[in-house]
């Protein structure tokens, strides 16, 4: 399999289980689904710019980063190389990033 044939199948498995992941406001108890914006303070980034070209398979993911992204959504890191797409997958995770 070619490499960015690979950068696109985990971009879009990362959008698949950013767009399926609730993050719960520990302070207001209040539910909205994760944004690219809370995705890249997960992920220690500054914007979420970042975050969209990892998505679209434009940019590549460190070694570091693809583990971060499996243990924040809870998934093995081979599950992100595979279509999750038509997975059950549904997570609610609280908005702490000191949590993990």
């Amino acid at each position: 399999m070619e490499r960015s044939e690979l950068n696109k199948i985990l971009g879009a498995n990362i959008k698949f289980l950013r767009r399926n992941t609730k993050v719960r406001n520990v302070v207001s108890n209040k539910f909205k689904y994760m944004t690219q914006k809370d995705l890249a303070k997960y992920m220690g980034k500054d914007c979420e710019q970042q975050v969209s070209k990892f998505e679209l398979g434009n940019n590549e993911l460190s070694v570091s980063q693809v583990y971060i992204i499996s243990k924040l959504f809870d998934v093995s890191v081979d599950s992100l190389f595979v279509d999750l797409s038509k997975s059950n997958y549904k997570k609610v995770i609280n908005n702490d990033i000191y949590a993990l």
